[in-house]
């Protein structure tokens, strides 16, 4: 397989990544990964968009110029027609502490098979590991450290994601998808005051709802009480939930609810 490095396409094996780089010590850096439908990656320009936000949050800088071309190219050499591609973004080396000097960035996208297949129940569990308030690390990009979500993820396997409150209690996201639910023909999500990610899929469908979206702050039992329950990301992009683990709930048009929303986004 190749990859693509600081703007050239070299075989992974004779990628050299420096023991130094940021992205490594610190988690500095950023990354975001696109489904890959037919050799296209799905919504490029908002997952760039992103990225570019990430940056100037971050004061990262970074060379995009014909980033598209360069995967696109990644892709066909790969042979790649449905799975992921995987931008990533290090602030690169330089500093020896945490105030980043003289750093050099680094920039590698590779590309990667489909997950396996979902499992046929989707039970979530409930996380002890609370969503990192915006207040804390910027929510509107994705960041290279996600040990908040790692150890989420852990709590939860065997299920297959956790469910994450934010410091006050409020519904977030999961350990790697945020959430939608269904009650009386309105369609609900958190606020990214919780802490959940500004996801590019969240924001498509917010855009491109059926229903009515309301965004804001929701305690547990509004989410008990739904009728229909749906986890969303840019790979799956929309999945049914069959439940939560040691609760009792009847989300009985979870599934009837994913269909709607991957009909809503299979042209946006």
């Amino acid at each position: 397989m190749h990859i693509l490095f600081n703007q050239q396409i070299i075989p992974q094996e004779k990628a050299n990544i420096p023991i130094d780089d940021r992205a490594f010590r610190y988690g500095d850096g950023l990354f975001e990964t696109l489904r890959i439908i037919d050799q296209q990656a799905l919504w490029w320009d908002e997952h760039i968009a992103r990225l570019e936000t990430g940056m100037k949050i971050l004061n990262l800088q970074g060379d995009l110029t014909d980033l598209k071309n360069h995967c696109l190219e990644l892709i066909v050499k790969n042979n790649i027609s449905n799975g992921i591609l995987r931008i990533s973004l290090s602030r690169g080396s330089g500093g020896r502490g945490y105030l980043p000097l003289h750093t050099t960035p680094l920039l590698i996208a590779e590309t990667l098979p489909f997950p396996p297949a979902l499992p046929e129940k989707i039970i979530l569990s409930l996380s002890k590991w609370r969503s990192i308030p915006p207040a804390s690390l910027p929510n509107q990009a994705k960041l290279s450290q996600g040990l908040n979500h790692i150890l989420a993820a852990q709590e939860a396997s065997p299920q297959f994601a956790a469910l994450q409150l934010s410091i006050d209690e409020k519904i977030a996201c999961t350990s790697s998808h945020n959430i939608f639910w269904l009650k009386d023909n309105i369609l609900y999500t958190p606020s990214l005051e919780t802490g959940c990610l500004a996801g590019i899929a969240r924001a498509k469908i917010i855009q491109n709802s059926p229903w009515e979206v309301q965004v804001g702050l929701f305690d547990l039992a509004e989410l008990l009480s739904a009728e229909g329950v749906i986890i969303t990301n840019s790979l799956h992009l929309s999945i049914g939930v069959d439940g939560l683990e040691n609760h009792q709930v009847d989300w009985r048009k979870s599934n009837e609810l994913a269909d709607r929303i991957k009909l809503a986004l299979k042209h946006n």
